[in-house]
């Protein structure tokens, strides 16, 4: 009796330990499946096959990796890739800027932020590389992108730009895009009138600018105008109230040229904007002035140089700058004018563009065109300073430039 008794024991306990054992490896299962259900491999292999199919004018292979189920994303990434192919995109690749884990348990979808790094009319696209773009002044964009599995693949089934960024025109708006010899325009639905207008002012704005690009060395392959009304102007970035265009830049590949069409009524007035924003793309194209966003305080040259740019050679006694000083006070005893802020006024800002143009002008007339883009190129673009830069291109110190063109200011100004 006792050793019936014993085996009921042993047998119970055995068969209590094998149930847990296999309910214990049922729960196992069903957390690995669980935690399987995710796969960000394949995610990020969806991603990089669609970039693929962008850099091969692949339209279908680029939406391929978009939800079929929802029209307006698909129509989103078609104007996407318009947009990309007509700007000639030579890059396009995705990198993570979210912290990891990638993969949610118990979920199949995956919601990231990633950075874009992107080229267009290059032919060699150097790849974007964030550890050593801390201050994001690469070519990027930034987006937070939602994939999910459908009929058993990774496609996007959200996307959003984020705030990395300053938005390009293209993210988020539909455009048109037309072609000259020199330059690629875009404009919204509300802007397609003066499109051929815009093209052949571009080109003509750019046959100007493209002197002066063999002065400093940077001459991009198309300048790239973008024809803002009024609402896309307020849409794609915050500006300064008193702005009629400004170059966006992208990085190495230079600077997205935007135009507030409202501000340009003329084709003359077209010409002159755009002839002043050239002037910042073949001064400042393609280096880092991240800085500047913060405390520019080389903005009186930047300034200075497009509007030389903007009109000559037309004198300068001849230019509304001129006029507007007239009304505007004394002229100052420097050329390092304070960079203009949000508590700016009218005055501040005819004063800045107006005696940083009579500066540059001033260089130009007594030292020659050559010696002056010299020097802004200098200062500009291989960062010496002021004094440095002077000796190099004009063979004298800084202060003795600064002396001669204060004086340059009374005789013009009056």
């Amino acid at each position: 009796m006792l050793l019936l008794c014993a085996g009921t024991v042993v047998f119970r306990n055995w068969y209590v330990d094998h149930a847990t054992a296999r309910e214990q490896a049922k729960v196992d299962q069903w957390a690995t499946e669980q935690g399987k259900k995710g796969s960000w491999p394949a995610a990020k292999k969806a991603l990089d096959t669609q970039a693929a199919a962008l850099l091969r004018g692949d339209e279908q292979g680029w939406l391929a990796a978009v939800d079929p189920a929802q029209p307006q994303l698909r129509d989103y990434y078609r104007r996407l890739y318009t947009a990309m192919r007509a700007l000639d995109v030579s890059g396009w690749e995705y990198f993570v800027t979210s912290p990891g884990p990638y993969e949610n348990w118990g979920a199949s979808w995956i919601e990231l932020d990633f950075t874009i790094g992107y080229c267009v009319a290059v032919a060699t696209c150097t790849r974007y590389d964030s550890r050593t773009d801390p201050l994001r002044i690469g070519s990027a964009i930034g987006q937070r992108i939602r994939l999910d599995k459908r009929d058993g693949a990774y496609r996007i089934v959200a996307v959003k730009a984020t705030e990395y960024y300053r938005p390009t025109p293209w993210q988020n708006t539909e455009l048109m895009f037309a072609r000259g010899k020199r330059v690629v325009v875009a404009a919204p639905a509300g802007q397609t009138g003066r499109m051929a207008e815009a093209v052949a002012a571009a080109d003509q704005a750019a046959t100007v600018a493209d002197r002066f690009a063999g002065d400093t060395g940077y001459k991009p392959q198309r300048y790239r105008v973008y024809l803002a009304g009024d609402n896309e102007w307020a849409a794609w970035g915050t500006v300064p109230r008193y702005a009629a265009g400004y170059a966006s830049p992208t990085g190495k590949l230079g600077a997205d040229v935007v135009v507030k069409m409202s501000a340009a009524p003329g084709r003359g007035d077209l010409v002159e904007i755009l002839r002043h924003e050239f002037g910042h793309v073949v001064t400042l194209g393609g280096t880092d002035h991240t800085a500047d966003a913060v405390f520019d305080i080389d903005s009186w040259l930047e300034e200075g140089v497009a509007e030389y740019i903007a009109h000559t050679p037309t004198p300068p006694a001849s230019t509304g700058r001129v006029a507007a000083l007239r009304r505007a006070g004394a002229a100052p005893t420097t050329l390092l004018l304070a960079p203009l802020d949000d508590h700016s006024t009218d005055t501040d800002v005819d004063r800045l563009y107006g005696y940083g143009y009579l500066a540059v002008a001033c260089m130009a007339d007594r030292y020659g065109q050559t010696k002056t883009m010299r020097f802004v190129t200098a200062k500009l673009r291989d960062g010496e300073s002021l004094e440095q830069a002077a000796r190099h291109a004009f063979d004298r110190s800084f202060a003795a430039v600064e002396k001669t063109c204060t004086t340059y200011f009374k005789t013009t100004v009056g």
